[in-house]
C-alpha cells in the first residue's frame, strides 16, 4: 500500500495502455492514503507536494469507470 509505489504502478499501466490496472492501483492509493499518511514516512514528508496531483489523478481514473 505504498503511496509512492502505486502511484508508480498506476503511472506505468497508463503508459502501456492499461488503464484498467492503472484505475486499479490508483483506487488502492486513494483507499490507502489515509492510513499511510498517518505513519509519517520520511519519503512521505519528502514527496508531499506530488501528493495532491497523484489524488487528482486516482479521482479522474474512478470517474471514469
Amino acid at each position: 500500500n505504498h503511496l509512492l509505489g502505486l502511484a508508480m504502478a498506476g503511472d506505468a499501466s497508463l503508459a502501456l495502455g492499461d488503464s484498467t490496472s492503472a484505475r486499479g492501483y490508483y483506487g488502492r492509493w486513494l483507499d490507502a492514503y489515509e492510513s499511510e499518511t498517518a505513519k509519517d514516512l520520511l519519503e512521505y514528508r519528502d514527496h508531499s507536494q506530488m501528493f495532491p496531483e497523484m489524488q487528482a489523478k486516482a479521482e479522474a481514473l474512478g470517474r471514469n469507470d
